[in-house]
């Protein structure tokens, strides 16, 4: 079954989630074995001119089951936000 993603970012003083300036409202497909982050998980963006940290603050999940004859289909929408606050800096660390 195929499972896509898209992430939309939100800042505290926000009212609601937007593409904003980091992300765009492009589909990620989940690679086999892949999972969906979960609440509290951290991100990193990765580009070609900087890596930025980012906590995912929902998951929500829309299963399509309109037509029968077309193979239903996941899409989850991941909010995430600014890290802030974090108890231990270190976790956001990657060993490398």
């Amino acid at each position: 079954m195929r499972h896509t993603i898209s992430l939309q970012y939100m800042k505290p003083e926000d009212s609601k989630p937007s593409a904003g300036y980091e992300f765009t409202d492009s589909e990620l497909e989940l690679p086999d074995g892949g999972t969906v982050p979960r609440v509290g998980e951290f991100i990193q963006l990765v580009t070609d001119k900087s890596t930025t940290s980012y906590v995912v603050l929902a998951v929500h999940t829309r299963i399509f089951l309109a037509d029968p004859k077309i193979k239903p289909g996941w899409h989850s929408y991941v909010t995430v936000g600014p890290v802030k606050n974090v108890p231990d800096p270190r976790l956001l660390a990657i060993r490398e």
